[in-house]
């Protein structure tokens, strides 16, 4: 059966539901990668973002100790220099 024999009514059907075909299956695709980037973030999101608040943590401790130290080494008097929480 060749294209030529069809009407252009039905070989325009056909194209039309071939393109939906491709348009479905691509829709697919993507959802199916869509749902592996969603594992990936969420794998992210447990695993680093934690890690990253520590990190954050630590350099914000590590800065009050060289205010503190920098205040130490410019004012003797031990009654002005803060004490950390």
């Amino acid at each position: 059966m060749s294209l030529r024999s069809l009407s252009i009514a039905r070989r325009a059907g056909l194209g039309f539901a071939l393109i939906a075909f491709l348009v479905a299956l691509l829709g697919f695709f993507a959802l199916s990668n869509m749902a592996s980037i969603r594992a990936s973030a969420v794998q992210v999101e447990s695993g680093l973002v934690p890690k990253m608040r520590l990190v954050a943590d630590i350099r914000e401790i590590m800065l009050r100790i060289r205010t503190i130290s920098l205040r130490m080494a410019l004012d003797p008097n031990p009654a002005s220099i803060p004490q950390l929480p």
